[in-house]
C-alpha cells in the first residue's frame, strides 16, 4: 500500500491548513509562495502559540486544532459564548503581500458558494501583525486521515457517497463562478454525522460578471501535485475551468479507492510533469475490485484533455447517481444528518399511524356494547336521589323493587296495531298519564330543596 509522500501532496500549494477537529495536524505541508516564483516547498511551523490569548478583546483562543504549511487553526470562544475556529496565517508569510491578500480573500469566496457544504467565514481580522480568519467551527477528521484510519482504502459505496456530496458543493460553486482548484483529501472534512465539508478556497479562481477569472496569470503553478489537473500542471491558468475541479474529484476518488496517486513519481517535479503530459492509468489497474462502471466514471474524469472529461460537476454527479439506479453501487447508509432526520420523521409517522389504527380498532370493538348500553332503560337505583323519579301515590317505590326493568322486556305495541295482543273486553283503559309529569314536579321539588339548603 502506497501513500502520497508529503512533498508530493504539498508542493506549490496556496494558503491552506484548515482544522481537522481533534484528529491532529495536517500531514501534508503546503505553501503559496510558489506562485511568486518560490522554490521547493518547506514546511514552516507557526512561531508562536496563541492558546489563552484574547484576540481583538473578544475571541479567547482555547486549543489548537491543526496546522498546515501556511497556517494554524485554533478553537476559540467569543465573549458571547459562540464557538468558532480561528485560522491564523503563519508568521513566515505575513510579510508577503500576495499571500496575505489571497489568505484574506478566502472568506469572501467561501461565503459566495452558497452551499452548506462550504465552510463559512464570519470575519477577517488583524492584530499586532497577526492575520486571521474567524470561521465556522466544524468538528471532524479530514478525508486523508479518515482513509488512513480505514487501512488506506475506502469501500466503493462510501467513496461514491463522498463524491456525490463533494460534487453537490462544486455544482453550487461553479454556478457562482468559483473554481476551487485545490480539491484533495486534505481539504475535505468528514463530520461525525458523515457530512462532507469542502475547505480552503484560498487559491480558488473567481469568474466575475464580465467573464474574466480573477488572480494569477499564465505560467503560475497553483495546486497540489497528485491532485492538480493537467492544465494546472502546465501552468495554463487561462484553461482552468469547472472541468479542472472534475479532474481533481476523479483523482481524489482514485486515491480513496486504491490508496495510490494517479501519477506516482520520486519528486514533485516529476509528478507534475507526468500529470501534464501522460494519460492517467486506469483505476482498475490498481483497484481491480472496484465495480467496472465506477472505474469508467473515474477514468473519464481523469482524461488528459478537458474536452474528454465530464463537461461539468453536475454531469459527473448524474453519472454517479446512475450507478445506484442500475444497482451497481448500493445505497449509502443513513449517515448524513439530513437523512437521519428524515428517517426519524418517517418513524414517527409510522408510530403515529399505528397508534391511531389501534385506537380506531378499539373503538370499533366497543361500539356494539356502548349501543346496547344506550338502549337499556335507566336504572333509577343508580341515580342520585335528587334526580331519581319519585313514585306517585299507589305506585311501588323503586327501593322496594328487587331489580330494575330488564332490557329484554317486550316492547310496547299500541293497541290495534298489527300483532298486538287483544285486550279483554272488561279490561280497564291503561293510564295515559305521561311519566315525565309525575317525575318532573318531584325532581323539581327535591332540587329546589337541595339548592335552598345550599343557599
Amino acid at each position: 500500500m502506497k501513500f502520497p509522500k508529503p512533498e508530493q501532496l504539498g508542493a506549490h500549494a496556496a494558503p491552506s491548513g484548515h482544522w481537522l477537529g481533534d484528529a491532529g495536524p495536517v500531514t501534508t505541508p503546503e505553501r503559496a509562495d510558489a506562485a511568486d516564483g518560490g522554490g521547493e516547498s518547506v514546511q514552516v511551523p507557526v512561531e508562536r502559540s496563541l492558546i489563552g490569548r484574547v484576540l481583538r478583546d473578544k475571541w479567547r483562543v482555547e486549543r489548537r486544532l491543526g496546522s498546515g504549511g501556511m497556517s494554524t487553526v485554533y478553537a476559540a470562544t467569543h465573549r458571547n459564548g459562540k464557538s468558532v475556529a480561528i485560522k491564523v496565517l503563519s508568521d513566515e508569510y505575513t510579510g508577503n503581500a500576495v499571500v496575505r491578500r489571497r489568505f484574506l480573500r478566502e472568506g469572501y469566496i467561501a461565503n459566495r458558494v452558497g452551499h452548506p457544504g462550504a465552510v463559512s467565514v464570519h470575519d477577517d481580522e488583524t492584530e499586532d501583525g497577526l492575520y486571521f480568519l474567524v470561521m465556522e467551527l466544524v468538528e471532524g477528521k479530514n478525508l486523508e486521515l479518515h482513509c488512513q484510519s480505514r487501512g488506506g482504502r475506502l469501500e466503493p459505496t462510501e467513496v461514491v457517497d463522498i463524491a456525490e456530496q463533494l460534487l453537490e458543493v462544486l455544482v453550487a460553486a461553479h454556478a457562482n463562478g468559483i473554481v476551487h482548484r485545490d480539491v484533495k483529501p486534505a481539504n475535505l472534512l468528514l463530520t461525525p454525522h458523515g457530512e462532507l465539508r469542502l475547505l480552503d478556497f484560498g487559491i480558488a479562481s473567481l469568474r466575475e460578471a464580465g467573464g474574466a477569472a480573477s488572480h494569477t496569470g499564465s505560467g503560475t503553478l497553483l495546486g497540489t501535485p497528485g491532485f492538480m489537473a493537467p492544465e494546472q500542471a502546465r501552468g495554463r491558468v487561462q484553461d482552468v475551468d469547472e472541468r479542472t475541479d472534475v479532474w481533481s474529484v476523479g483523482a481524489t476518488m482514485f486515491w480513496l479507492l486504491s490508496g495510490h496517486l494517479v501519477h506516482e513519481r520520486a519528486t514533485t517535479q516529476e509528478c507534475a510533469i507526468a500529470t501534464a503530459t501522460e494519460p492517467a492509468r486506469p483505476l482498475a489497474s490498481v483497484s481491480p475490485t472496484s465495480p467496472p462502471a465506477l472505474c469508467a466514471i473515474v477514468d473519464r474524469a481523469l482524461s488528459l484533455e478537458p474536452a474528454r472529461r465530464f463537461a461539468s460537476a453536475s454531469e459527473m454527479l448524474t453519472a454517479l447517481r446512475g450507478l445506484r439506479e442500475q444497482a451497481e453501487i448500493a445505497p449509502p447508509a443513513l449517515r448524513r444528518k439530513r437523512f437521519g432526520r428524515l428517517a426519524l420523521f418517517a418513524g414517527l409517522c409510522v408510530a403515529t399511524s399505528y397508534w391511531l389504527g389501534s385506537m380506531l380498532l378499539r373503538r370499533a370493538h366497543e361500539t356494539p356494547a356502548a349501543a346496547a348500553s344506550a338502549a337499556a332503560p335507566v336504572n333509577s337505583n343508580r341515580l342520585p336521589s335528587a334526580l331519581a323519579p319519585h313514585p306517585t301515590e299507589g305506585e311501588p317505590s323503586p327501593s322496594a323493587a328487587s331489580t330494575s326493568v330488564s332490557v329484554t322486556a317486550p316492547l310496547h305495541v299500541p293497541p290495534g296495531a298489527k300483532g298486538a295482543p287483544a285486550r279483554p273486553a272488561n279490561a280497564a283503559e291503561p293510564s295515559r298519564r305521561p311519566h315525565s309529569k309525575a317525575v318532573a314536579p318531584a325532581a323539581s321539588d327535591d332540587l329546589s330543596h337541595i339548592l335552598g339548603n345550599r343557599r
